[in-house]
């Protein structure tokens, strides 16, 4: 009898290859990112579509949205669309990469795809470390047997040898994949640990209006939660990143975290959808945390609270490489400038 794809549990190994993805056996599915525009103009989701011909009314039935992952026929081929953003000017988050790679993970179930090629996704043209993306892509695999094959443009751009090992600390401190929500001293590390005793101790406080700006809601809630005295306001965040007023903007966990840096916080994220935390610093400064919740679409600032919070991440990742806030003013001009053109 043959058996279910997850119910095969055997450790599994990324192949690279330096080729590109189109070369590849036809039996394999093609993974690649969108955004939820569906702006297919560059890289592999160009190539497809000029290959396979332009599925994008047929992606935009699905009415794709960040953090899907959409599935076409082209062919002998399956297409898994990683919706990784949501404008194809926009960053993606680690938080919506990994919600994507989840996806990708049930839909080669489904359909039962136990070979998969992929580019460099998120990296090239979006800034993001490919070792980081690599690494986030085994942790979510290591234990089906769907194999993973990364396709690159160029010669040399192998990152490491077929199994992954630790990824690029300039990028990612420490990737801490773990399902025990015990605190267990004997086998956990220092670093879960500490992050978990972050997340037991804070719960999601009081809601902030969902009218756009729930981020700087958040985080500025966030930065005064247990203050004697008021640290920040709307007003002098605005001030801060170079606005006379609220943008109406979705702000990034990266973005709210560099935010919360220059009051001198770590950020500690947590994502209600995949149940993932991030940690925005290495934790040797005051904590903030923000809750990521509705499908990636509302935030939430956390409080302290005198009772241990139930909402533990399966996993937690360390990042330490924030956006400056002359980056993210220059990122703000850029959203405006857009916006008055598409009037």
């Amino acid at each position: 009898m043959t058996k279910n794809i997850n119910e095969i549990k055997i450790k599994n190994k990324i192949t690279e290859i330096n080729d590109n993805i189109f070369n590849s056996p036809p039996e394999f599915a093609i993974a690649h990112c969108v955004s939820a525009d569906l702006r297919m103009t560059k890289c592999v989701a160009k190539d497809l579509c000029e290959i396979y011909g332009n599925t994008r009314s047929e992606l935009a039935n699905y009415k794709p949205k960040t953090g899907n992952t959409l599935v076409t026929r082209c062919g002998s081929r399956t297409i898994f669309h990683l919706v990784t953003r949501a404008k194809c000017y926009t960053k993606p988050t680690y938080n919506d990469i990994i919600t994507a790679i989840k996806n990708l993970k049930r839909e080669a179930i489904k359909y039962n795809q136990t070979e998969i090629a992929m580019p460099t996704i998120a990296s090239r043209l979006n800034g993001h470390d490919p070792m980081t993306i690599k690494q986030l892509t085994q942790s979510e695999f290591q234990n089906s047997n769907i194999k993973i094959y990364l396709y690159y443009y160029k010669n040399n751009q192998i990152i490491r040898n077929s199994e992954t090992q630790e990824p690029n600390a300039t990028a990612i401190d420490r990737y801490i994949p773990d399902n025990n929500l015990s605190l267990d001293k004997n086998t956990d590390s220092l670093d879960i640990i500490n992050a978990r005793k972050i997340f037991l101790k804070y719960k999601p406080g009081e809601n902030v209006l969902a009218d756009g700006n729930c981020g700087l809601y958040a985080v500025c809630n966030a930065i005064n939660d247990n203050k004697m005295e008021r640290i920040t306001s709307i007003s002098e965040i605005l001030e801060l990143i170079g606005l006379n007023e609220l943008p109406d903007y979705w702000w990034s966990d990266e973005q709210l975290a560099s935010i919360a840096a220059h009051y001198g916080h770590d950020t500690y994220v947590f994502n209600d959808s995949n149940n993932t935390g991030i940690v925005h610093g290495i934790g040797n400064k005051p904590p903030i945390v923000l809750y990521n919740v509705n499908s990636n679409t509302h935030w939430i600032p956390g409080t302290i609270s005198r009772y241990n919070s139930n909402k533990i991440p399966d996993k937690i990742i360390y990042i330490n490489n924030l956006p400056s806030i002359d980056t993210i003013k220059k990122k703000l001009n850029l959203e405006q400038v857009i916006d008055q053109v598409n009037l």
